[in-house]
């Protein structure tokens, strides 16, 4: 069963890993910390690591509905599985992403109900979280207004259409950043019901899975998504995105091959 689930800043985690056991405060001060943990990551152990996960968002927007994100994850080893969550909204979690041959970073869009902590873990071998967070200041509504799209219904005629791009990065990796039109629709406007994408993977033409995530509520609607891929899981033939919705629909999109290269690194 599905769990309901301008100036950009790099924000992080205030108790650079220092565990955070059950009752213990929460140094972003949410309210609603305590639930989300249990929601998010049940008894596993919690450490908040602003040396190690580095979420780049912004402080204050004035569209909750179009929230910028940025994870990095560097010097941890194995990441097994990254989550983005907003503590204050109906549904907190926004997205999993299983890296596997990407890189641990994911630059996308999500919806803030309200002014909330969101924050990005990342899920090491050894069965620790790694978290970092930031207080964002937003108007209400994000999660419980209808989208654009869905308003004018224009999805009608361009739902699953793509826009897609592949750079090779100058570490000999591939980016990939897909935007998919999708109303992201997350159930909580009246007689709206859900309807979001909640399964997305990167293949290479050669069918190799590079890269997989769950959307959930939270992503923005029309979906930007942004990857790097690793050498491994890089390929010069090309890539195939698939994905399904929670209505059942199914989408796949052929990407052809880097005929960039990045100048620099950057951001995501």
């Amino acid at each position: 069963m599905r769990t309901r689930s301008l100036c950009l800043l790099t924000v992080v985690g205030l108790l650079a890993g220092t565990s955070l056991s059950a009752g213990e405060p929460d140094p972003l001060g949410s309210v609603n910390w305590e639930g989300v943990r249990d929601y998010a990551f049940g008894t596993a152990p919690v450490v908040f690591d602003d040396k190690h996960v580095i979420l780049d968002v912004p402080r204050k927007v004035e569209d909750g509905g179009q929230v910028p994100v940025a994870v990095r994850v560097i010097g941890l080893g194995d990441v097994r599985e990254i989550v983005v969550l907003a503590d204050l909204n109906p549904a907190p979690r926004a997205v999993t992403f299983h890296p596997l041959l990407a890189e641990p970073r994911l630059a996308m869009r999500i919806k803030v109900n309200e002014a909330t902590a969101v924050r990005a873990a990342a899920l090491t071998s050894d069965g620790v979280w790694h978290v970092s967070g930031a207080n964002v200041d937003a108007p209400g509504g994000g999660c419980t207004t209808a989208s654009a799209s869905q308003s004018a219904q224009s999805w009608k005629t361009q739902l699953n259409r793509v826009q897609a791009q592949v750079w090779h990065r100058i570490d000999n990796g591939d980016r990939l950043r897909l935007r998919i039109i999708h109303p992201m629709n997350t159930g909580f406007v009246t007689n709206i019901p859900a309807f979001f994408i909640d399964h997305l993977v990167v293949k290479t033409a050669e069918g190799r899975i590079v890269a997989e995530m769950a959307p959930a509520e939270p992503m923005a609607e029309n979906p930007t998504i942004t990857v790097d891929l690793t050498k491994a899981g890089s390929s010069a033939q090309g890539y195939v995105v698939e994905w399904s919705d929670t209505d059942g629909n199914q989408g796949s999109a052929k990407i052809a091959p880097a005929r960039q290269t990045l100048a620099a690194e950057g951001r995501l």
